[in-house]
């Protein structure tokens, strides 16, 4: 049966018309109200088993279609409720097989993405919101018939399969650098507040999607407001699929209790207004739709995961190593305890609006060549830029434009341009348009190089988080690389070429030591290399302070001799 005009997820239908009617089928029933009365592909789970064998093998696109087609005419038909949520049961299996499917086929892909990426993405989308729906209108129709004494064990995993459902459609909006929008948050906390109604919320269903034994329409719920509240955009999309495995036992974690006025407690409590069309915030609000979210427990496993990977033990869960290195998983760690347990990391520097256009480039290279305005040569070698010689000024400067363009062309080096929305001591929000084309090359950890129009400077930073906005243009965090760049050559102490590399002058007022860029895999601590800006120095690698996908930053400090006078003094036989 279709969800009619006056449910209220709150209370009483016969007191509360239409109080959230409109809001409930804007969100995830919308599309049933629009779906065509077509012909059925199936009445029972039994046709539903013939015809998932009928689709074809190896066209997971059409399949996705062919699934939401088939749904949506299926959840239009008069069926009971009990009878939808076998035949929904059916179908599930194959809707995880297909969307991983395709989502493998745009997952990690530098940004923007391309035209048949980002079909895939509606794709997905459209399938996640069609069964997300289906289950709800399944949770809904059990709410209508006369219930037996107690809770509704049937109706509670009809209730957990469409949170479950959307906490996957959340994780896939950020996959495709997207935030997902308020009718999902607000039909999210639709299904909340109905669980609460019937009391559905601690019944325990079993999931074969979990590895737990029982799950329960809560754990599902937090799970969604615990992925959308660690900062999604920041994370790389293998980060993302280790965070959304471990919620499935974190979120169990999580206790929902009654907001109170804040007190000392050591862990400030989270909160969520279920009347809203948001995610978790850190403050309070007023109304009875607020619930506080206690996350004591939570932060306690965090700090003993911690405690593991220092000590170098076994993490349950998360394969250190093929997953990701133990020091990336713990910089992680960090990352979530401060978003839920210490409400987010706050920003030392405000930022400044601004209006100013730059032009950015990627990659080290390009950087190295910026900051030195030539291209990169072995010291004490000949020069690439010609001399002037007997040439008219003009002809020299031609040849020299000349030959900085092949050097450009010649490693790749192209340069957008972007606008600066806002600007502070330690980093810069950015716009990229969508007009710009090319590639796609935009990643996060990427190291850029930012030239400000009408200023002769460039800066070196990283792009921290990144995401689309309505109008299909890219919002951008970047965190500028602590110190003053500059341009220079290094190499082994054994070695007889040099390479572009930057040097992090130290910036006292940012509180910023020195620190040295160079390429990925070339450098590791304790290691002596020599570096060239007006003569050659030795330093001495101490710690590796952070690493992207095509740089590496290291701590060093000067080294000193070679010899060591340990070697003299040895005791004799």
């Amino acid at each position: 049966m279709r969800c009619s005009g006056n449910f209220d997820p709150r209370g009483d239908t016969k007191n509360k018309p239409t109080m959230r009617a409109v809001s409930l089928t804007a969100g995830l029933l919308a599309r049933l109200q629009r779906s065509r009365r077509g012909d059925l592909a199936f009445a029972d789970p039994a046709e539903a088993r013939a015809w998932i064998e009928s689709l074809p093998q190896g066209q997971p696109a059409d399949v996705n279609r062919a699934l939401v087609t088939a749904i949506d005419a299926f959840v239009a038909a008069s069926i009971d409720a009990s009878t939808q949520l076998d035949v929904l049961e059916v179908l599930r299996p194959l809707v995880h097989v297909v969307q991983a499917d395709l989502a493998r086929r745009y997952r990690g892909s530098p940004a923007p993405l391309r035209r048949e990426q980002v079909d895939v993405v509606e794709d997905i989308l459209g399938l996640w919101k069609c069964l997300a729906g289906a289950y709800l209108h399944c949770a809904l129709g059990g709410a209508n018939r006369i219930r037996p004494r107690g809770p509704d064990k049937r109706q509670a995993t009809a209730l957990q399969r469409s949170l479950d459902t959307t906490a996957r459609l959340i994780a896939e909006h950020y996959y495709a650098y997207r935030l997902p929008p308020g009718s999902v948050y607000e039909s999210l906390n639709d299904m909340y507040r109905l669980g609460e109604r019937l009391d559905l919320l601690r019944v325990p269903v079993t999931d074969p999607f979990q590895k737990r034994r029982d799950t329960r329409c809560r754990d599902a719920w937090t799970r969604a407001l615990l992925l959308d509240g660690c900062l999604p955009r920041e994370h790389h999309h293998r980060e993302l699929g280790i965070i959304y495995r471990l919620l499935e036992q974190w979120a169990t974690r999580v206790r929902v209790v009654a907001p109170t006025h804040p007190g000392p407690e050591s862990i400030p409590p989270l909160y969520i207004d279920l009347s809203s069309a948001c995610g978790l915030r850190p403050q309070a609000g007023t109304g009875e739709g607020v619930r506080a979210l206690d996350v004591s427990a939570l932060a306690s496993e965090l700090r003993q995961l911690l405690a593991l990977v220092r000590q170098g033990a076994e993490v349950p869960g998360v394969v250190l190593g093929t997953d990701m290195s133990r020091r990336e998983f713990e910089t992680l760690l960090l990352s979530l305890y401060r978003q839920w347990c210490e409400g987010g990391i706050r920003r030392m520097n405000e930022r400044q609006p601004s209006e100013a256009m730059a032009h950015v480039s990627a990659g080290l290279l390009a950087a190295h060549f910026y900051l030195g305005r030539k291209p990169f040569e072995q010291p004490f070698g000949p020069g690439t830029l010609p001399a002037r010689g007997t040439q008219s000024k003009g002809a020299h400067s031609m040849e020299r434009i000349r030959v900085a363009t092949d050097y450009l062309q010649a490693n790749g080096i192209r340069a957008e341009q972007w606008r600066i929305r806002d600007e502070s001591v330690s980093g810069l929000g950015m716009t990229r348009p969508h007009q710009e084309a090319g590639e796609p090359w935009i990643n996060l950890g990427l190291l850029i190089s930012v030239r400000p129009r009408g200023l002769n400077t460039t800066l070196v930073g990283t792009i921290r988080w990144m995401q689309e906005d309505e109008h299909k243009d890219l919002q951008l965090g970047i965190r500028l690389v602590p110190g003053i760049p500059v341009a220079i050559a290094a190499r082994m102490a054994d070695a007889v070429e040099f390479e572009p590399a930057i040097l992090m002058l130290p910036l006292p007022a940012a509180n910023a030591p020195s620190s040295l860029l160079v390429m990925p895999g070339r450098l590791s601590p304790r290691m002596v290399i020599e570096i060239y800006r007006e003569g050659i120095d030795r330093i001495e690698i101490t710690a590796l302070l952070e690493s992207g996908g095509e740089f590496e930053r290291f701590a060093f400090m000067p080294a000193g001799s070679v010899y060591d006078p340990g070697e003299e003094f040895e005791p004799s036989t």
